[in-house]
């Protein structure tokens, strides 16, 4: 799932008889990169294989081998309206979009799940909820907010049993432009994809990963375990490759890509000595 907030002011004209594309317009002008995830077209649903996301009108849904994962929308009246869009890597959002200085500042989503689940909030402010097998069954990114000029909004989540709270703090901000667009984001999976390609001479091998939109929300230690498991997943009869030193270099690229290094694509070479992940990290991951 993913969640956008956006706002218009109360004098604000609207440009279009559909909500989805206003918002998405106005998504596009703040958070083009968020953007350009989402699913050209009406689409209600996206699979990548080992998981999938739907939405409806005011429900998304996502399923994958783990278990399934839903939030409903809250409510809403004439200052408020809410978007769905789904996201090209099995992932969705809800855009709620404020019309009005009367619009509500918190919005509350209902979760559904397995019984088992619990959610954590990370340090980084994202909400993981993971089974009693430590197994993701949905992730929630760490929320952001921006004006109509880029500048940042306070927004956080609160979570209170089987309510997942937004709360977009646009009162503490002075020189607000309408409308304001605040966008968590969830999905199931991590790591987007993975491969193997082999040195010549069957030297040794490199095993390259990319990270979802979601997995670059999650580079808390505590689950380092969950992106290990992801990655043999997405690497399926390969998985046997990740090796000691394999995942210790993969570990450190989760964590020092929330550092501000590493790349879109995560490369981790057979050869190398078995150094644990911290230790490598001093070395950006390259000891």
């Amino acid at each position: 799932m993913c969640v956008l907030s956006g706002a218009s002011s109360a004098s604000a004209s609207t440009s279009s008889d559909d909500p989805s594309v206003e918002v998405l317009d106005q998504l596009s002008a703040v958070a083009p990169e968020v953007a350009s995830e989402i699913v050209p077209g009406d689409s209600s649903s996206t699979d990548d294989g080992s998981a999938a996301a739907v939405v409806t009108e005011d429900t998304l849904t996502l399923t994958s081998e783990v278990g399934s994962f839903e939030l409903k929308a809250p409510g809403v009246n004439g200052n408020e309206a809410v978007e769905p869009f789904v996201l090209d890597d099995a992932s969705a959002m809800f855009a709620i979009r404020l019309n009005n200085a009367d619009a509500a500042r918190n919005y509350d989503f209902e979760i559904t799940t397995a019984d088992d689940v619990t959610g954590t909030i990370m340090k980084n402010g994202g909400v993981i909820f993971t089974n009693t097998a430590g197994e993701a069954v949905g992730v929630v990114a760490a929320p952001w907010a921006k004006d109509a000029t880029g500048k940042d909004i306070p927004t956080w989540f609160t979570l209170n049993g089987g309510v997942l709270t937004q709360s977009v703090d646009v009162d503490s901000v002075e020189n607000v432009v309408y409308p304001v667009i605040a966008d968590p984001y969830a999905g199931q999976y991590l790591v987007q994809s993975a491969w193997v390609t082999w040195q010549p001479g069957n030297s040794g091998y490199v095993v390259h990963a990319v990270p979802s939109a979601i997995g670059t929300q999650v580079q808390d230690q505590a689950f380092l375990g969950e992106w290990t498991k992801d990655l043999k997943t997405k690497l399926g009869s390969n998985a046997y490759l990740v090796s000691s030193s394999i995942e210790n270099q993969y570990h450190c690229h989760v964590i020092y890509t929330t550092w501000g290094g590493g790349g879109p694509t995560w490369d981790m070479e057979s050869w190398r000595p078995d150094i644990w992940w911290w230790v490598q990290a001093a070395a950006g991951c390259n000891p």
